[in-house]
């Protein structure tokens, strides 16, 4: 049995995959490297995550994402799961308030993911490593808290 990974890498992961869905923002011209990534103080340990979305547009794309990401960090698996159903919001919520929700989601921009916000599922990531200097304001405003 593989043990759960930290949470200091989800949020990393989270931000790379919202920001690099296809259709939903541009491209950036600077990619954030691995070196931006915090070394971590112990020894990784393999685990596996979940991740959601209603997007099945997006599966080759996403495949290849993790796969990257695979490769640099091969201690951690992602399981891509895709809800085919024409709500996603809801039972994304109803699986956050019964835990069982995955560890990594999609989320929808401005609005749509504000109350999972102000319910304390999403964590700020205004001080990551990267972040201002590879995206532009406007690119990170559908997400931001302010």
């Amino acid at each position: 049995m593989k043990a759960k990974v930290t949470n200091r890498w989800v949020p990393l992961l989270g931000l790379a995959i919202v920001l690099s869905i296809a259709g939903c923002v541009p491209t950036p011209t600077v990619l954030p490297t691995a070196t931006a990534v915090p070394t971590p103080t112990e020894a990784p340990q393999d685990g596996v995550l979940t991740m959601g979305s209603w997007r099945s547009d997006d599966i080759d794309q996403m495949l290849r994402i993790l796969a990257r990401f695979n490769e640099l960090y091969p201690h951690i698996s992602i399981k891509y799961d895709i809800a085919y159903q024409p709500d996603y919001d809801t039972p994304l919520l109803a699986q956050l308030q019964g835990r069982t929700g995955p560890d990594l989601f999609y989320l929808r921009s401005f609005a749509g993911s504000r109350l999972l916000f102000e319910q304390g599922y999403l964590e700020l990531l205004d001080d990551l490593p990267g972040l201002k200097e590879n995206f532009t304001p406007e690119i990170r405003a559908p997400w931001a808290d302010r």
